[in-house]
C-alpha cells in the first residue's frame, strides 16, 4: 500500500524538478521525462508532456504490470533501471544541449576532477532511436556501472537516491561541457 503522503511527496518532487529544469533551460517544450520509485511503485511524467509546466495531478503512478497507455514512452527504461538498481529512487532523462554537443564533438572527453567526484563514472550509449527497446536495453545494461549515462545524439539519463542528486549531476556535467566546448 502506498500512503498518501509518499504519493504526494513523489509527485511534488517530480513537478518541482521539472519546473527547475525548465527555468534553467535544460528542457524545452515536450521533451524528457522524470520518474521516482518507492517499493514496487513508480511515478512518472506522462507521454508528450511539457515537464516544466506539470501539476501533481498529471504525474502517473504505476503499480504492478498494468501500464497506462499515456505514460512516457521511456517508461520501460525507467522500470528496468529501478529493477536493476534498488538504490536508485529518482531518474531524470533530458536533453541538455551542452552535454549532447560535447559528446558529439569529442566522443570520449577527458573528465575534470570535479566531474569525477560529483558525477562519478560516465557511460556512453551509441546513437539509438528514442523510445525503442534497443535503447532501453542499452541504458539498463550501462546503469549497473554508472549513475550518469550519455545517449549520443539524444540526451542523458541521470539517477540517484534523491531528485537533487540526479539533477546536480546534470548541472555539473552541463557546466563542464559548456567550458570544454568554449576552449575546443
Amino acid at each position: 500500500m502506498i500512503f498518501p503522503l509518499i504519493d504526494r511527496l513523489k509527485s511534488r518532487n517530480i513537478v518541482k524538478a521539472g519546473r527547475y529544469l525548465g527555468e534553467k533551460g535544460y528542457i524545452r517544450g515536450k521533451e524528457g521525462n522524470i520518474s521516482a520509485s518507492h517499493g514496487y511503485t513508480i511515478w512518472i511524467t506522462p507521454h508528450d508532456a511539457d515537464i516544466g509546466n506539470l501539476n501533481e495531478r498529471e504525474i502517473i503512478r504505476v503499480t504492478g504490470m498494468r501500464v497506462p497507455e499515456y505514460v512516457s514512452s521511456e517508461f520501460p527504461m525507467h522500470r528496468g533501471i529501478y529493477r536493476k538498481r534498488r538504490d536508485v529512487k529518482y531518474i531524470v532523462h533530458i536533453h541538455p544541449p551542452e552535454t549532447v554537443a560535447l559528446f558529439e564533438r569529442v566522443p570520449s572527453p577527458e573528465l575534470w576532477e570535479e566531474v569525477k567526484i560529483y558525477v562519478g563514472s560516465i557511460e556512453v550509449v551509441p546513437p539509438l532511436k528514442p523510445g525503442t527497446e534497443e535503447l532501453w536495453k542499452a541504458v539498463i545494461e550501462k546503469c549497473e556501472s554508472s549513475n550518469f549515462i550519455v545517449l549520443r545524439k539524444h540526451g542523458v539519463v541521470s539517477m540517484g537516491p534523491t531528485i537533487n542528486e540526479a539533477i546536480h549531476k546534470i548541472e555539473i556535467m552541463e557546466k563542464m561541457a559548456e567550458i570544454q566546448l568554449d576552449i575546443l
